[in-house]
């Protein structure tokens, strides 16, 4: 199978509810990866949780959650605590119940699941 040409451009594509990833991988490690995510516009929005048995420091989970990391998870950890983590990052990126709803005023209509704008009827 062939490998994705960046990361961003393979969460991009998958659109992933969430990256929970190691710091310390072959290739980009897990900071490069927070990184790259956060700086395209693309996957900027996908919530990052950085774990590592490896940079366990305090200024390890600094720079992670600095370099916009949700959360930094310390290893060995407790599945539970992993479980509950991810769903506390979750809730915290839920959309609103409003923002299923398409709001219409003045002729535009706003369909924020959809991603759409149509004025008039015409997409823009």
């Amino acid at each position: 199978m062939p490998q994705p040409s960046s990361p961003c451009g393979a969460a991009a594509k998958s659109r992933p509810d969430l990256v929970l990833a190691d710091v310390v991988m072959p290739g980009m490690d897990g900071f490069g990866l927070c990184r790259a995510l956060r700086e395209d516009a693309r996957t900027a929005g996908v919530p990052v949780i950085l774990m590592s048995g490896a940079r366990r420091e305090q200024e390890d989970q600094a720079e992670g959650i600095d370099l916009g990391a949700d959360d930094y998870l310390v290893k060995p950890f407790a599945p539970r605590l992993m479980s509950a983590k991810v769903k506390a990052v979750l809730r915290r990126y839920a959309a609103p119940a409003e923002l299923g709803e398409v709001l219409k005023a003045q002729g535009v209509s706003l369909d924020v699941q959809a991603r759409k704008a149509p004025v008039k009827g015409k997409d823009v």
